[in-house]
Order: structure tokens, then sequence, then C-alpha cells
């Protein structure tokens, strides 16, 4: 499922990163939702709601900060809400039609002071 567009500034970090990409196109799998990715999630109390499944284009089109992640190598959003949401999308490992697209690797809640502290560590750079 399409859960949104990469903005060009995360494109350009991306591409500067050596990511390989062909399209802005944000893709999720099913496996997130009812995998073994899913369930872990849940049993930590970290998953995200069904509301917030259903409404997860407009969390992302509605992103607080993008960074990149320099350990995983991926573009790392923080949606907004009661419960910050974290979304990271890795490139390279999906294929459509010849191209590589950026898939969702994760979406999960996470504490806004775990995302700054990793700005700090520079674990993540800013992007915007």
């Amino acid at each position: 499922m399409t859960v949104g567009v990469m903005r060009q500034a995360e494109l350009d970090y991306a591409r500067v990163k050596q990511a390989p990409i062909d399209s802005p196109i944000v893709f999720i799998a099913d496996s997130l939702l009812i995998g073994p990715k899913a369930k872990r999630h849940a049993a930590s109390g970290d998953a995200l709601s069904a509301d917030e499944w259903l409404v997860l284009p407009e969390l992302l089109a509605a992103a607080e900060m993008a960074v990149w992640d320099t350990e995983e190598k991926t573009v790392v959003y923080l949606l907004p809400g009661q419960a910050e949401s974290r979304l990271a999308v890795r490139f390279g490992r999906l294929k459509s039609g010849g191209l590589e697209v950026p898939d969702t690797a994760t979406v999960f809640h996470t504490a806004k002071a775990q995302f700054d502290d990793y700005l700090r560590q520079g674990r993540y750079e800013k992007i915007w």
C-alpha cells in the first residue's frame, strides 16, 4: 500500500548518501500490520492502533521532522500525535517495474526524547 511521497529534501539527502532510489513513493507491506514485527511491537506496547494505521498517510504528510539514520541507512520521520511515532523508510530492497522504490522498514511509537538523543549522539542527521 502507498503511504506517502517523499519530499525533494529527503530524496536529495538519500541520494547524497548513495541510497538506491528511483521513485519518491513510499510503500508499506501488510507484514508490518500482521507479521512478526507487528506482533513484537504489540507485545512491547509501542504498536500503532488500528485508527493510526488508517491515517498513516496523513501522519506522514504532517511529519514534524525527517532525519537520516546513519546506522540503518534509512530516512526516519517523527510523526505527530499524542504518542509520537517513528516511521523508517529503507532503500533498495523493494523493486516495482524494475525501479528501486522506498519501502517502510518499521512504524512504532517512540519517545521524542529518544529522537532528540539520537540527534545529539550523531546517529540521526537532521534533514529538516
